[in-house]
C-alpha cells in the first residue's frame, strides 16, 4: 500500500481513532482504580492490564484504517471534473488521455443522455487521433444496414433519432473528415427478438458461459427486474429474456471490437459501459490479457453532497468518471465559473 494510499485512509478514519483513544483512556482510568482497591492486585499488575486495553483498543483502530475505509470522492478542485477511481482523486484531462492511450480498446457511455459533454468527447477524440491511437470510432446509436432512403450514417440518424443528431452530428462529421473507420455497433433488431425462442436462449447461454460468475449474473438479474418490475410480474419468461438481451449485446459488440483488431473506441450507453457487466467482462474473457478501459461521461445538477453519493455508488463500475459541471454550479471553484461560461 503506497504512502499516500495510508494517508488518505488515515485521514479517513481520523474520528474513528479519537473515538478509540478517548474510549481507552477511560477504560485504562476505571481499570486502574478498580484494581487499586483490591489488596491481591498490586499496582504495576493494575497498570500492565490498563496499557493492554490501550493497545488492543488502538490495535482494533489501525486494523480498520487501513482495511476498512472507502475514500469517498470530495467535490472537484478548479479546473476538474474527471475521477480516477483506481487512484481515487481528481486527474487533469491529459492524465487520462495518456493512460487511455495504453489501451487495446476504450469503452464510453453515457453519450445519450449527456449531450453537454458532447463537446468534450469530440475533444477526447481529437486528442487521441493526435497521439495517433485513434484508429476506430463505433457507435452504437447506428444501425448496421441503411434501408432505401438512407445513404448515409447522418440520414439514418435524422430519421430514427432526431433527438440525438444535434449532439452525434460534430462527432460524425469529423470522423468521416478524418478517414477515420466509422463502425455502426447496434445490434440488429432482428437478433434481438430472435431470444424469444428457447434454442436461441440456449445458444447464447452456451455463448458467455463463464463470463459473468454467480454473483454477477445474480445482480445483472436483479437489476433487470427492478427496472422492468411489471413485464416479469406478468411473465416470467420475460427476465429470461432481457437477461439474454442485455447479455447479446454486450456480446455482440465485444465480438466487434476483438474482430477489428485495432485501437477502437466504443460509444454505448452506461450500463454497457461497465466494467464488471457490461462490454469489458466478455472482451477479457475471449481475449485475455487485453487492455480495456471505461469512462462514464455525465452531465450533474447535483450539489456537493448528492455528487458524492452518485459517484460513490458509480466508484468501482467504471475506470473514469467524467462529469460536466453546470455554470453557476457549488462544485465550481471561485473564479471558475468566468472560465465555465467563456467555454459554453
Amino acid at each position: 500500500m503506497s504512502w499516500p494510499s495510508i494517508w488518505h485512509r488515515l485521514h479517513c478514519w481520523l474520528p474513528v481513532i479519537d473515538y478509540f483513544i478517548e474510549r481507552s483512556k477511560l477504560a485504562c482510568r476505571c481499570c486502574f482504580a478498580e484494581t487499586l482497591s483490591h489488596s491481591k492486585v498490586k499496582e504495576p499488575t493494575a497498570f500492565m492490564m490498563s496499557r493492554n486495553i490501550l493497545l488492543t483498543l488502538t490495535a482494533i483502530g489501525l486494523s480498520l484504517m487501513l482495511t476498512g475505509c472507502v475514500t469517498a470522492p470530495k467535490a472537484p478542485e478548479q479546473g476538474l471534473s474527471i475521477w480516477d477511481t483506481r487512484q481515487d482523486k481528481w486527474v487533469e484531462e491529459s492524465a487520462m488521455v495518456s493512460r487511455l492511450t495504453d489501451s487495446d480498446y476504450i469503452v464510453v457511455g453515457e453519450m445519450q443522455l449527456s449531450p453537454q459533454l458532447n463537446h468534450e468527447f469530440l475533444r477526447l477524440l481529437q486528442e487521441l487521433n493526435d497521439k495517433q491511437w485513434l484508429q476506430v470510432v463505433a457507435l452504437d446509436v447506428l444501425q448496421p444496414k441503411l434501408n432505401s432512403e438512407e445513404s448515409t450514417y447522418l440520414e439514418q440518424l435524422e430519421k430514427q433519432a432526431p433527438h440525438l443528431i444535434s449532439g452525434y452530428k460534430p462527432i460524425i462529421e469529423w470522423v468521416e473528415e478524418t478517414d477515420i473507420p466509422l463502425v455502426a455497433a447496434a445490434i440488429p433488431r432482428d437478433r434481438i427478438t430472435s431470444l424469444k425462442d428457447p434454442a436461441a436462449q440456449e445458444w447464447l447461454n452456451h455463448e458467455v458461459s463463464g463470463v459473468l460468475d454467480p454473483d454477477r449474473t445474480h445482480e445483472l438479474k436483479k437489476i433487470l427486474n427492478v427496472s422492468h418490475p411489471s413485464e416479469e410480474k406478468k411473465n416470467p419468461a420475460t427476465g429470461n429474456y432481457l437477461m439474454a438481451a442485455q447479455q447479446l449485446q454486450d456480446y455482440f459488440m465485444a465480438r466487434m471490437l476483438m474482430a477489428l483488431k485495432q485501437k477502437t473506441i466504443l460509444v454505448t450507453r452506461a450500463f454497457h459501459a461497465r466494467k464488471d457487466l457490461g462490454v469489458v467482462p466478455y472482451v477479457v474473457k475471449s481475449q485475455p490479457g487485453a487492455r480495456v478501459h471505461s469512462v462514464l461521461m455525465i452531465s450533474s445538477m447535483e450539489d456537493r453532497e448528492q455528487l458524492i453519493s452518485t459517484m460513490m455508488k458509480m466508484d468501482k463500475h467504471y475506470d473514469y468518471i467524467w462529469i460536466k459541471k453546470p455554470v453557476n454550479s457549488p462544485l465550481l471553484a471561485p473564479g471558475a465559473q468566468e472560465a465555465a461560461s467563456e467555454n459554453q
